[in-house]
């Protein structure tokens, strides 16, 4: 048995944005902790004390003191390697977006199955802490670990306690939920780079809106050459108007 830790945040809030994404990133402990030391030695190659894709993508602005204003292609080539980190050091990778819209057009019915929320941020949590069950042994176990946000954090609680209840595959698999600052957990700064580049790639699909940052988001998840940056297995659920209809429609037959 191995316990697996799995780190997730969020991108995009439901009312300022038209996609929302939760993302996650699973490694055995022995795995994270070797990916900790390798994303504080290029936090530190970069002079900065932690990563936060909010400020990083902003491309015309000063990154740190050793990285200045510069074209996106450019900031590009300087988050590359920490993309290259994650996919070195972590098993399993989630990537879930919802189109806000759609999702709102949702029944009562099917809302009520998952909380009854109008924040299809809930239903990203759900299906975020199910994906990483489709790469696991029966025998291993999950310890959430989540980005501390003060508006969602005790709904996803009360979520997490529902899903051990009525998910037989999930009861025993769950072990742990915690919350925590990506300023001090380096590996929710990685959750935090995939969910934010996950989003951007949603709206493409989505709303064809450009984005200048798809070179990263194909070093970060696409096939590579390179077989040992091949060892992490994706779980993607990218829910636009078709997938949530028929969502929609699933959930109102449950009981």
């Amino acid at each position: 048995m191995a316990i697996f830790q799995c780190f997730f945040d969020e991108s995009g809030k439901f009312k300022d944005h038209e996609v929302v994404s939760f993302c996650g990133l699973c490694s055995p402990v022995s795995r994270v902790q070797e990916f900790e030391e390798e994303w504080k030695r290029l936090l530190r190659s970069c002079e900065i004390e932690s990563l936060t894709m909010k400020r990083a993508l902003r491309h015309t602005r000063r990154l740190s003191p050793c990285v200045d204003s510069q074209s996106a292609n450019e900031r590009c080539e300087v988050l590359k390697p920490f993309a290259l980190c994650i996919r070195q050091h972590f098993e399993i990778g989630v990537a879930i977006a919802v189109d806000v819209k759609a999702y709102q057009q949702l029944s009562t019915i099917a809302k009520r199955k998952i909380g009854g929320s109008d924040d299809p941020q809930y239903m990203a949590f759900l299906s975020g802490i199910m994906g990483p069950s489709l790469r696991l042994r029966d025998e291993d176990r999950m310890h959430l670990i989540c980005d501390d946000d003060e508006g969602t954090a005790l709904n996803c609680y009360r979520l997490y306690r529902r899903a051990k209840i009525v998910n037989p595959a999930l009861r025993d698999r769950l072990v742990a939920l915690t919350f925590a600052s990506d300023k001090d957990f380096a590996p929710l700064q990685a959750a935090d780079m995939l969910s934010s580049l996950v989003r951007l790639e949603a709206l493409r699909g989505f709303k064809r809106a450009f984005y200048e940052y798809v070179s990263l988001f194909h070093t970060l998840t696409h096939p590579s050459p390179n077989p040992l940056l091949n060892t992490i297995k994706w779980v993607k659920g990218f829910f636009d108007e078709a997938k949530l209809e028929a969502a929609g429609k699933g959930l109102e037959r449950l009981y």
